[in-house]
């Protein structure tokens, strides 16, 4: 069943964006956060996951597993939100606002996920681990 292959789970993973959102996400970010832009450009320096055979060897058509920690995701969720205000509609190229809004979308869907499967703050796992204090 071709739903079941892999590179077809990959379009409905949460954790995996193609080549052209990270750069997108990299040419939106790199005036304002250059080191965070950069963390996300790095993931494509990473082997692309596998993919259909009838593809080809388009780099584009590459896929990526997003592994940023859930503060790093946030930042990029924030730098991306500055391009859906208002005031920063661009009249030459409105078209980047709206592909910043889709590709917020994916990355707010993402820290979702993360939000979701990793407590936001370790030590507090920890102490409701432990059984409370006993009266005295």
């Amino acid at each position: 069943m071709l739903s079941e292959e892999p590179y077809f789970q990959q379009s409905r993973d949460v954790t995996v964006f193609s080549r052209a959102s990270l750069q997108l996400t990299f040419d939106l970010l790199r005036s304002k956060t250059p080191q965070l832009a950069l963390d996300v450009r790095n993931l494509t320096g990473s082997d692309p996951l596998p993919r259909a055979p009838e593809d080809g060897d388009d780099k584009n058509g590459d896929n990526f597993r997003v592994s940023l920690d859930l503060n790093k995701v946030r930042a990029v969720v924030q730098g991306l939100m500055e391009f859906t205000q208002p005031d920063a509609v661009d009249i030459k190229n409105p078209e980047i606002n709206i592909m910043a809004r889709a590709l917020m979308q994916d990355w707010l869907i993402l820290a979702h996920h993360l939000m979701s499967s990793q407590p936001l703050n370790p030590d507090l796992k920890e102490d409701q681990d432990q059984e409370p204090p006993k009266p005295m």
